[in-house]
């Protein structure tokens, strides 16, 4: 799969998911932001019901999830709201087409903080934004 950055674990099955015109969510116990910040990305109608479900699996890393893509489903495991946001990224990715592979993806951070870089060569900011970004 070529997803930046690149994932933790991913298994190829052999079938196809179909997407539907309309996604069915099941949110479960998670934010309601993490749906909208999904249908944002994949500019599709999102309903309730079952085709994509989200479940919280407290043994999973704070940002840390699983995708299982199957035929007829979509499950995502996750601990924590960042966690189903950055697998609905990840699942924003592959959906693309009418179709996507049938996949289990396990992913979580590499490394505990996030990096940031600042192009001061050809982008001049003043050492206020500077110090407010960071």
């Amino acid at each position: 799969m070529n997803i930046i950055p690149q994932l933790h674990h991913c298994e190829i099955g052999k079938d196809k998911c179909l997407i539907p015109e309309v996604i069915a969510v099941d949110v479960g116990d998670f934010s309601a932001i993490s749906s909208d910040v999904f249908q944002n990305r994949i500019q599709r109608p999102l309903i309730e019901g079952s085709f994509l479900q989200l479940h919280r699996n407290t043994e999973l890393d704070e940002e840390g999830y699983k995708i299982s893509i199957e035929p007829a489903r979509i499950v995502i495991e996750s601990s924590s709201d960042s966690g189903v946001i950055f697998a609905l990224t990840t699942l924003s990715f592959l959906m693309v087409d009418t179709s996507m592979p049938c996949l289990k993806i396990s992913d979580q951070p590499k490394y505990p903080y996030r990096g940031l870089s600042v192009d001061c060569a050809r982008h001049f900011y003043p050492v206020d934004e500077i110090k407010k970004v960071i």
